[in-house]
């Protein structure tokens, strides 16, 4: 009896509705976008989405901006040091919430969106800038570690520099409050 119940509802299922919500069909049009595009490298480092549509791809040969139809390159350059740094090992994040991106490639990088500017952070400069808020912590050994919403560093007293232990990835400054 339970066996042909649960026959008999399959067949309704199955033949009855032919527009079961998970069978619709979206139309969606996927592009494949190459270097004849526009693209400067076929090899993808990163790609987000801004707060106002914008696709942001990085690739090795630098960052560029896609609003569907064309791009504005932000080309990598090694003799202009406003331009952006060496991208091929970077990571790139949104932050919808200050209008900028962020780019992590050994340094962080920031592009503001409103001026269309590069500003670099060394490790030094992330502690010094009141943006970053890190806590001090010094162990019974005298090491002092730094802790913040971004990461953690360690102070080195033998060279007086800080260096980051850990960084977070996801560093999109949402978390900031």
């Amino acid at each position: 009896m339970y066996k042909s119940l649960v026959i008999l509802l399959y067949c309704v299922i199955f033949f009855c509705d032919k527009n079961i919500f998970a069978q619709q069909r979206d139309n969606y049009i996927f592009r494949h976008i190459n270097q004849s595009d526009g693209l400067l490298n076929t090899r993808i480092n990163s790609i987000v989405q801004d707060n106002k549509g914008y696709i942001w791809i990085l690739t090795p040969n630098g960052l560029q901006r896609y609003d569907g139809s064309r791009f504005v390159n932000f080309p990598y350059d090694v003799n202009n040091i406003s331009a952006i740094k060496n991208t091929s090992d970077a990571n790139l994040f949104a932050d919808k919430k200050n209008n900028c991106l962020w780019i992590m490639n050994g340094e962080i990088e920031k592009l503001d969106l409103q001026k269309n500017k590069f500003i670099s952070y060394t490790a030094e400069k992330i502690i010094t800038d009141s943006s970053f808020k890190f806590t001090s912590y010094t162990d019974i050994y005298g090491a002092v570690t730094m802790a913040g919403n971004y990461g953690l560093y360690k102070y080195n007293n033998t060279d007086k520099k800080s260096s980051p232990i850990f960084f977070l990835c996801l560093f999109s400054c949402t978390a900031k409050k």
